[in-house]
This record gives structure tokens, sequence and C-alpha cells, in this order.
């Protein structure tokens, strides 16, 4: 089993995409489906003894060999040199059976079966469909065949009796038939599996293209979202408090001589803060509300759904949480809030404008303040 298991897996590695080992792996079953018949052929011309079979035999050993060369293409990665090679070497094999005597077409399109797995699977015939048509050809063209009294060994050439020329009939359409399962499982199998690696692809894309999105709307440093993604929102808002007048306001936040945090503590201890500000911040807000970094140690509340009043008593809170909070650097900080509210069709640079102005005063005012402008 470890040594088919060697045979199938020749040319395959880690590094090859799954399809590509697949076709490889497909490409060598083929040829071991079709040595193994060979063989089994050549087993029972030995056990009938008909010596016409048996020297006809070795006439089939140069096809043994260019199998094998087969293989050998496929261990050292000549993979599509191994396919074409298969496909003229099955040619070549029901000729040399036709040509020997050893059978007609019937008896030998079966080899044309094995042949349609490697065009299915090397050469981007994608549907399984088409293979189940050409075994379907095939069935025809066997039954055809038979019925209308097409002979699978000749007697006349072999000098058999019609015991010997039954049961190799028999083999020769047993070995069809099982040909042909094979042919079709291999295709509606390579066919599934190319959908589901397809499927795969596509939610392994979708979930980059996710991964990838929340990356640019994402501050790096403190998780909240960026600017863009602050923007995008509060034209969202404004939309539809000019489509449903729904009242929203912003609150703009600066935290106080940060950059003494930076100066004295390093910008390693500054980022630190910024995490801890940034947890203070989504812990104390609601859900409908977003909390993003506007830049530096600056960072915005869009505060959805909300009057003045409400916005004013968030602040405060904010404000109070802050000022308590026990910082790594060992120190109180605190911080400043400007706050705006947006008027029904205004410019949101208008309502940004307010807020910053508001943050202004409120820094000019001693900091630790929340102000507002209308």
């Amino acid at each position: 089993m470890s040594i088919l298991k060697k045979i199938v897996n020749l040319g395959t590695i880690e590094s090859n995409s799954i399809t590509k080992n697949r076709l490889i792996i497909t490409c060598n079953i083929s040829i071991f489906l079709t040595i193994t018949m060979l063989l089994i052929f050549s087993c029972i011309y030995y056990f009938i003894g008909n010596e016409t079979l048996i020297t006809q035999t070795f006439y089939m050993i140069p096809i043994y060999l260019l199998l094998v060369s087969t293989l050998l293409l496929n261990k050292y990665k000549k993979n599509y040199f191994a396919s074409l090679l298969y496909i003229l070497t099955d040619t070549l094999t029901v000729a040399t059976l036709v040509l020997t005597g050893q059978g007609n077409f019937t008896s030998a399109h079966h080899f044309f079966l094995l042949v349609s797995i490697v065009v299915v699977v090397f050469f981007n015939v994608k549907q399984w469909k088409t293979v189940v048509s050409l075994v379907a050809l095939n069935g025809l063209l066997f039954i055809y065949s038979d019925i209308y009294g097409a002979q699978f060994i000749s007697n006349e050439i072999y000098n058999m009796d019609s015991k010997t020329v039954l049961i190799l009939s028999s083999f020769f359409k047993l070995s069809i038939f099982i040909t042909a399962f094979l042919v079709i499982w291999l295709a509606i199998y390579t066919s599934y599996q190319k959908e589901r690696l397809l499927d795969k692809k596509n939610l392994e894309l979708k979930k980059t293209n996710k991964q990838l999105h929340q990356l640019s709307i994402t501050d790096n440093l403190t998780k909240l979202f960026n600017r863009n993604k602050l923007d995008e929102i509060l034209i969202a808002e404004a939309n539809r408090l000019n489509r449903y007048s729904t009242a929203f306001g912003i609150i703009l936040i600066d935290v106080d001589h940060f950059k003494s945090v930076n100066d004295i503590y390093g910008h390693q201890m500054g980022d630190t803060v910024l995490k801890e500000l940034s947890n203070i911040l989504k812990s104390h807000t609601r859900k409908v509300d977003t909390v993003g970094r506007w830049g530096g140690e600056e960072f915005l509340i869009v505060c959805s759904e909300s009057e003045l009043k409400g916005i004013l008593i968030l602040a405060e809170h904010l404000k109070e949480k802050i000022a308590t909070y026990p910082f790594s650097l060992g120190e109180q900080k605190t911080a400043s809030f400007g706050i705006s509210i947006y008027k029904k069709d205004e410019n949101i640079e208008s309502m940004i404008k307010r807020a910053d102005d508001a943050l202004y005063k409120a820094k000019e005012n001693g900091r630790n303040k929340v102000e507002y402008i209308l």
C-alpha cells in the first residue's frame, strides 16, 4: 500500500497548489490503471497458454517503458510533458493492440477513456459532463459492436475454442465497464474538488478583503476607528439628519499637556496613555455612539440621535472618568472637550470647526473643561 501511495504521489510537493498536486495525482492514477490492465491481460494470455498471444505480449514492452517514463517525468516536475506522453502512449497502446490482432477498437477503446481523465484534468475541460458524455459515447460503441457481432478476440487468428474466446471477451467487457466507472468517478471527484477549492478561495478572499477593510478604517495604535472612517460616519449621519431630522452632535477631545508626557516619559509611555484613554472612551459611551482617533492626541465621538443636553452630560461624565483614572505613567491626566451640534443642510466642516473652536475655548479657560458652540 505504501508503494502504491508513493507511485500515486510522484511529483507532488507541498509548495505546489492544491490544484496542481491533484492534477499530478490524477495523471499518476491513470498511468497506474493502464499498466495494471496491460499486466492483467498479459497474465491472462500466459494462463490460457496461447503462444501467439504470449508472443505478441512482448510487443507491449515499449509501451510499459513509455508509461514508466511518464511517471518519471512527473517525479522530476515535468508534469505537462508527462500528460502529453501519457496520451501518446495510450494511443500507441490501442494501435498496437489492433495491429497485432489482439482485438479491434471495440476491445481497446477503454484506453481512450483513461486518456479522457488526463484531458479533462490537465487541459481545462472543466465540466465533468464532458467526461460522462465521452463514456456514454464509448458505451454506445461497445453495445453496437456487441449486438452486431464484432469479435473481441479473433478465433481465426489465434485458433482458440469458443469457450476461451468467451472468457477473454468477458474480461474485455468487464475491464471496459470498470474503466468507465473509474473515469466517471474521477471526473466527478475532480470537478467537485475544483468547486470546493473555488469556494475555499472565495471564502479566503472575502476574509482577506474583510481584514483589509478593517485595517483601512482602524487606527493601528488605539484600535479605534481612524479619521477616514469618522469622515464616512459623519457624512452618513448628516444625510440621515437631512432626511429624517434626527439630531446628532460631536465631541472633540484633546489630552491636556500631552507633549510633556512624550518629553519626560518617552513616546512609548505616550502611546500607552493614548491606549488607556481609548479604553475609557469606549467603555463609557453608548453602542450607538462612534469613538475614533481624530489625530495625534485628539479623539472624536459622534453622538448619534442626541441633543445638546445629552451630549453635555456624556462629556462631563467622560471628563470625570479620565481625571480620576490611574494612568500607567503614575500621575493623573485630564482632557479638554469641545462640542458642536449639526445644523440641517450645513457643511460638515462647519460643525467640526465649531467643535474645534469650543475645544480651544476649553483650553483657554484652564483645561479639563467642557465647552460648546452652537
